[in-house]
């Protein structure tokens, strides 16, 4: 097989089995689906078990809740494959991303690669589009650049010999981007080939969190990378959207707005097609043979 995708879930029954139809229905089919239950009680691992009628399926629990870190370190040790694909479990895949993402590798020797993301709510409505921020350096990473993480697909020796660090349990793509940046190959495409999830009314107890986490790589990992002031900057920063989205917090508009400015805006023919593709992605799929 060529690539392994690992899917980790954590109470996610609503959304689970749009993730793994998205999944069995890839154009490149030559994959195996690595799902990893960190700990559900929402009967999200029944959703997982009935994925398992396809041969290329296969779950993983210990009854125990670890956390994200700690799950995708293990996926990467459970791979089979010499390719790994990152997935979360509240996304859907465009159906050619395995296919473009591993054509992209493979012609051009990278160590990791990504894509753009459309951008969608809780009803599967697409509201914007992300592209990634490619980068060559940490101080790159360290203004903003990065990868969309849940679009990422590398080799999987690459994560084995860059596990991520279970310190940073929020931003830890980020914290992992700049610690490699400088001794890794990354590739980017524009195309979006991920459809990913974001509600209108955000969990502001995760985004303070990863503002937090954010605060500590940037002081970290900024010494040498940029100046003094451009860390404390940097830093002050997030101190200034935690607190931009605290005050809008109360007026779901206003909040919108803010979530908005994340991503480039879409025209009516843009999202007819992106949702085009998006029920495509969802049509029930076409399992393989035992």
């Amino acid at each position: 097989m060529k690539v392994t995708v690992g899917l980790p879930f954590f109470n996610a029954r609503a959304t689970l089995g749009a993730a793994i139809a998205s999944v069995l229905n890839q154009t490149l089919e030559d994959w195996e689906l690595v799902l990893v239950d960190d700990g559900s009680t929402d009967g999200s691992r029944q959703v997982a078990k009935e994925a398992l009628a396809d041969p290329r399926v296969r779950l993983l629990w210990d009854g125990k809740h670890q956390g994200l870190v700690a799950r995708l370190n293990q996926i990467a040790a459970a791979a089979r494959a010499p390719l790994l694909a990152r997935m979360d479990a509240d996304d859907v895949m465009h159906r050619d991303r395995l296919r473009l993402q591993v054509e992209l590798i493979s012609r051009t020797g990278a160590d990791l690669v990504g894509a753009g993301a459309w951008v969608m709510d809780e009803r599967q409505r697409v509201t914007g589009v992300r592209l990634p921020s490619p980068f060559h350096t940490r101080a790159e990473v360290l203004r903003g650049a990065g990868f969309i993480h849940p679009s990422c697909l590398g080799q999987t020796r690459w994560f084995l010999l860059h596990p991520y660090d279970g310190a940073f349990v929020r931003a830890e793509d980020l914290e992992l981007w700049a610690r490699t940046v400088e001794q890794s190959r990354f590739a980017f495409l524009d195309q979006p080939l991920l459809f990913y999830r974001e509600p209108r009314r955000p969990n502001l107890a995760s985004f303070r969190a990863s503002w937090r986490t954010e605060r500590r790589i940037i002081r970290r990992y900024g010494r040498g990378a940029l100046s003094a002031p451009e860390v404390a900057a940097r830093a002050a920063l997030t101190h200034v959207k935690a607190l931009a989205y605290r005050l809008a917090s109360p007026f779901p508009a206003a909040t919108a707005a803010l979530l908005d400015r994340r991503n480039a805006p879409v025209s009516d023919a843009e999202r007819a097609e992106a949702e085009a593709q998006l029920a495509r992605a969802l049509a029930p799929p076409r399992r393989a043979a035992a």
